[in-house]
């Protein structure tokens, strides 16, 4: 059971005590937190659970090799309340759309990387590390008194725990930062990867290419490519599914969830982010084929019940240009809560 307590009324001679056997019983059983920022500025806030991601973490620096960290990213009231007290993190959120607060789903804060940034974030956690399902790992991870920069928000040390490696470094789950990456993974507070839902990775056949041109075109219309010289920088694209790249998901219940991309695509004005290519697309069908767009940039990493009601979520990352984060939606493809980030 996860468990955040507070130090602030206990007297000064046995708080060293406590925060000690605190801290065995967080590395024995992998399910105790402590947010441990000083007595001055705790809060009991009751159970939580936390979602977060472990991330294969390019080096800043030259000479840096890349490293294994968690990336905390939501935290939800276990039983569902939020009209009761909230952390700082949750407090501070701008929108209701980034903090997830009609879904119970709430995203720490992403726009900063100070000490008082790093503040609202738990100090030490014990997680769990799922995929497709099932639990393959355990970790902790330490938050430090500042993140370094601006993409490094949220991101936590590895203390204790091997992390789960999947894969080698390729270009599908790249970023602005780095061009080949490891397979991110989802990590909770709590063991719960079940996937209810029955999410599965599909080929895409010739009738889910068809599928996938059709809502591609309805959302972006007319688009170019690169042009034969500098005095025609753009010609119209006609393109096709041959033209076209598709990710495709499928529940267990027939709805699916397809992230397209178009090769050699820009818009025609020159317009868009960075260099004006256009990023991939993310639609949801319902079981009934009825589409909704669920945003550009986006790529699902997994599929689990993460707050234990018997539905799944569906964490998606996000890469742009000059953008990170990650998503958070139900399986009907509602968004519960959204963590986004700037590189510089």
């Amino acid at each position: 059971m996860s468990v955040f307590i507070s130090l602030k009324t206990v007297s000064t001679s046995f708080s060293g005590l406590i925060q000690g056997a605190l801290f065995a019983a967080l590395v024995a059983t992998h399910s105790v937190f402590l947010f441990a920022r000083g007595a001055t500025d705790e809060q009991r806030l009751g159970e939580k659970l936390l979602i977060g991601i472990l991330e294969d973490v390019p080096g800043v620096y030259a000479g840096e090799s890349h490293r294994a960290k968690i990336r905390v990213l939501f935290v939800r009231s276990q039983n569902d309340d939020t009209s009761g007290s909230h952390s700082s993190a949750v407090s501070k959120a701008k929108s209701a759309e980034n903090s997830g607060a009609r879904s119970g789903w709430q995203a720490f804060p992403a726009d900063c990387y100070d000490q008082e940034c790093a503040a609202q974030y738990p100090k030490k956690v014990s997680w769990f590390v799922g995929l497709d399902g099932r639990q393959i790992g355990t970790v902790v991870g330490q938050t430090p008194e500042s993140f370094r920069y601006y993409a490094g928000v949220g991101l936590q040390d590895i203390v204790s725990g091997t992390p789960p490696v999947v894969g080698d470094r390729t270009s599908e789950f790249g970023s602005f930062a780095a061009e080949k990456l490891r397979r991110p993974l989802v990590v909770a507070s709590r063991p719960n990867f079940k996937d209810p839902g029955g999410w599965t990775r599909i080929g895409a056949t010739a009738e889910i290419r068809t599928q996938a041109l059709r809502a591609f075109r309805s959302k972006m219309g007319r688009l170019c490519k690169e042009g034969p010289s500098e005095k025609i920088p753009y010609v119209a694209y006609q393109y096709s599914t041959n033209d076209i790249n598709v990710r495709s998901h499928r529940s267990s219940s027939g709805a699916v969830i397809l992230t397209v991309a178009l090769d050699r695509g820009v818009h025609c004005n020159g317009g868009g982010a960075g260099d004006g290519s256009v990023d991939s697309q993310t639609f949801g069908f319902n079981a009934a084929g009825v589409s909704r767009f669920l945003g550009s940039g986006l790529l699902l990493v997994d599929a689990g019940d993460y707050d234990g009601d018997g539905k799944s979520e569906l964490l998606f990352t996000i890469s742009r240009y000059n953008r990170g984060g990650y998503v958070l939606f139900s399986d009907t493809f509602a968004k519960l809560a959204q963590f986004e980030f700037s590189y510089h």
